[in-house]
């Protein structure tokens, strides 16, 4: 049996052109702003465990304590 390790799977990957490239980023600067927040190390570290726990990223924890203060989002 012969196995061929060249197969087109590997060339199957997503390539990115790079006017493809400039309208992603036209339209992440046109919709969001990035805002920064200081975290000490040691609670961040918490605060990477306890998402991971509950399956959330950063964005969704913060949309969900908006909601659950009352913010209409």
């Amino acid at each position: 049996m012969t196995i061929n390790n060249n197969n087109n799977n590997n060339n199957l990957q997503n390539k990115t052109s790079e006017a493809r490239k400039k309208a992603s980023a036209k339209y992440t600067k046109k919709t969001y702003k990035n805002k920064t927040v200081y975290i000490k190390l040691t609670d961040l570290e918490k605060v990477e465990e306890y998402l991971q726990n509950v399956g959330m990223s950063c964005t969704q924890f913060f949309y969900k304590a908006l909601r659950d203060n009352g913010v209409d989002i």
